[in-house]
């Protein structure tokens, strides 16, 4: 029986080395790695927003990085497949797995930088398309009125809008920015009516 024990003890050890670097590894990843978080950009009330929102979106990414963080410490190992006995031997087992996120703490501070990146690329995503929605924003027919006076004005305006009308249509239907996409289909949409209301 002891030399069952020793051996349990010994392979315990030798997979808690290989869960431990595979955790390792899986922190570094992790943001590609976890359910992916869809989310549209939208042009409502005459500004451009998440929906759900970016603080939601947040929230969601946090606790599925939690979940991952958290399973070595739900992880028993050998103890619990051997279906041991000693309660003792199935908290030693689970404290040994729990182990690997505090000696990962470089990993997990490195997991949550990536998180905050990924969500300042989203945002970025949102500032990069406010150009794209102006016409929305301002009163059309003011802006015509005081902006368009002579024939080459149109021409010039006309000739701007045909070419931008192309450059939209090479917007992508979403960007992928980590595990969070954003769907961009609701916005181009409105860029194209937008376009419409304009010539």
């Amino acid at each position: 029986m002891e030399s069952s024990i020793i051996w349990r003890s010994f392979w315990e050890h030798q997979i808690c080395k290989a869960f431990e670097f595979q955790y390792r590894l899986g922190l570094e990843t992790v943001s590609e790695s976890l359910e992916e978080i869809p989310i549209d950009l939208v042009f409502s009330k005459k500004q451009l927003h998440f929906r759900p929102p970016l603080e939601e979106v947040r929230a969601k990414y946090f606790a599925q990085l939690q979940r991952f963080i958290d399973q070595p410490k739900s992880f028993g190992g050998l103890a619990l497949l051997c279906a041991a006995e000693d309660e003792a031997a199935v908290q030693s087992s689970i404290s040994l797995y729990s182990s690997a996120v505090e000696l990962n703490s470089a990993g997990l501070f490195n997991a949550f930088a990536n998180a905050e990146i990924i969500l300042r690329q989203v945002d970025q995503v949102r500032r990069s398309m406010v150009a794209w929605v102006v016409l929305g924003s301002a009163d059309l027919e003011e802006l015509v009125a005081s902006k368009l006076n002579e024939v080459e004005d149109w021409e010039l305006n006309l000739r701007t809008l045909k070419a931008k009308r192309s450059e939209a249509a090479r917007i992508p239907a979403k960007k992928k920015c980590g595990c969070i996409v954003v769907a961009l289909v609701s916005l181009k949409s409105t860029i194209d009516e937008q376009m419409n209301r304009f010539s």
